[in-house]
């Protein structure tokens, strides 16, 4: 049985207990108690009062996704932004102008407000919650917070365009509320983060020991630890002048922001042209700090 929860009611008696009264339901129909609740999609939104997107706003629209928007007729404000697609996508519109042409009841919520309105909406389907580790309703109640925060500082980003790189733009102002929705307005349980990075951690691994295993059989080493000592040196023919710490700081940036450790980088670095491209001296011992 599939059960679609709708904001109306979501919103009239809350979701815990709308979850409740659909599973109540689900029984009496089925003559039986329901009690494995799946996940198939969840649906999360944050409205912001007075906040206009316009089009100069799409160059700071950070994603590696794509992006279709749509504009007002004869104006330069955005009506609509989405980026991705099914099984994840963010949208922001405009909830004024939808409600003024549909109806709705989004005003109870605004306290009188009736001026321009963007609706942030972050939408997950059941494969991209399965990849989050959320299967059951409940995992998904608990790891709002986490989906919301994913998709608002790894998915997508509205940043203030400078002359730096993309990755070092700073959020705007706007999507820092939109950031902060997340730790004030939904539950988090750390689940989405963990099992994101595990998961890349494994596919890394992985293709570590089958270049490992390449590697020895070019060398004609079989001896892990052997293979592991003399990497330093080799790795150094096809440095390119890269130091190792960098490109470390570099690929953290593109974690989940909930794992990141704080690591001082500048501390770790010998300082420019003192550090090994690399990895460490291959002569020195191994210590527990060169692991």
């Amino acid at each position: 049985m599939w059960v679609q929860l709708r904001s109306a009611f979501i919103h009239e008696i809350g979701v815990e207990r709308a979850v409740e009264e659909s599973a109540r339901v689900a029984g009496e129909v089925v003559e039986a108690d329901v009690v494995d609740l799946r996940a198939s999609r969840l649906d999360l939104y944050a409205d912001f009062a007075n906040w206009i997107l316009v089009q100069a706003d799409r160059a700071g629209l950070v994603t590696h996704a794509d992006l279709v928007a749509h504009f007002r007729a004869g104006t330069e404000e955005i009506q609509t932004v989405q980026a991705g697609k099914t099984p994840l996508l963010v949208r922001l519109y405009r909830k004024d102008i939808e409600v003024r042409q549909r109806g709705g009841f989004a005003p109870v919520f605004w306290g009188g407000w009736d001026g321009p309105v963007t609706r942030v909406e972050v939408q997950a389907g059941s494969q991209k919650l399965r990849a989050f580790g959320i299967r059951t309703v409940g995992d998904a109640l608990l790891s709002r917070g986490d989906v919301w925060r994913y998709a608002v500082s790894d998915f997508l980003e509205l940043r203030e365009p400078t002359a730096g790189a993309r990755e070092s733009w700073p959020a705007r102002d706007e999507w820092r509320a939109v950031q902060a929705t997340g730790k004030e307005a939904f539950p988090a349980s750390g689940l989405v983060p963990f099992v994101l990075a595990q998961g890349d951690r494994v596919r890394v691994l992985r293709a570590l020991a089958g270049y490992l295993s390449s590697l020895g059989a070019i060398e004609s080493e079989g001896d892990l630890r052997a293979l592991l000592r003399s990497l330093p040196s080799q790795l150094a023919e096809v440095a390119y002048g890269r130091v190792f710490s960098a490109e470390v700081e570099r690929k953290r940036r593109r974690l989940p922001r909930a794992i990141r450790a704080n690591v001082d980088f500048g501390a770790a670095s010998a300082g420019p042209g003192k550090e090994a491209p690399w990895a460490h001296d291959p002569s020195q011992p191994n210590t527990e700090t060169d692991v």
